[in-house]
């Protein structure tokens, strides 16, 4: 089962349970970026997907440190995916505001939260992710900023539902830091060049989308 694992997700990194800390009771080959300790800790598992982040591309470290000082609204209802997204993204010198669910989102814009561009759970108990991105555009026009969903189920439909909402890219759970900060430049970027000619962004105008 772990090789069907490691065959099946070789991109992705694995954070293995034990039930003792002695490191001979440990598999060690299993590709662990970090071995957790029973019973697991949300502080632990927090502190451990930050120490075992790869260090990023040169490229990438140029567009992450081109993004000090953006300000990002993140909108999730789970408190640990707020929080990990809030010191990852703060990390990169970004500043985050975060919402525990859309209305609490229109209400940080409608109070004067002015974010360069929101992050999105799709799926959310008040008004989901949907819901939240129409409303924001019904609001605030042109004037909205770019809304990116985040969610870790992409299917075709989730896509188009998306773009008919006023999404413009889509970002996969579990963070992937540097994918994020690329795809957040690539956001950015576009969403500057077509508000100084007046146009609108859309999803094909945005790589890693």
């Amino acid at each position: 089962y772990d090789q069907f694992l490691m065959s099946a997700l070789p991109d992705s990194r694995f954070y293995c349970l034990s039930d003792t800390d002695d490191p001979t009771h440990v598999n060690r080959d299993l590709p662990c970026a970090r071995r957790l300790a029973k019973p697991l800790r949300r502080s632990s598992l927090r502190e451990a997907v930050i120490a075992s982040a790869p260090e990023a591309e040169p490229q990438l470290e140029a567009q992450a440190s081109d993004m000090t000082g953006i300000q990002v609204l993140v909108v999730d209802d789970d408190i640990f995916s707020r929080e990990l997204l809030g010191e990852l993204l703060g990390s990169r010198g970004i500043t985050v505001s975060a919402a525990d669910g859309g209305q609490s989102a229109l209400d940080l814009l409608n109070g004067g939260v002015v974010p360069d561009l929101i992050l999105m759970d799709m799926q959310m108990p008040d008004m989901d992710g949907l819901a939240a991105s129409r409303a924001i555009r019904a609001a605030l026009g042109d004037e909205a900023p770019p809304v990116i969903a985040f969610t870790a189920n992409l299917t075709p439909e989730h896509r188009l539902s998306a773009l008919d909402a006023g999404m413009v890219a889509f970002a996969i759970k579990p963070v992937d830091l540097d994918a994020l900060l690329a795809l957040m430049g690539a956001v950015l970027s576009s969403a500057e060049e077509l508000r100084a000619s007046g146009s609108q962004l859309s999803s094909a105008e945005v790589q890693h989308a």
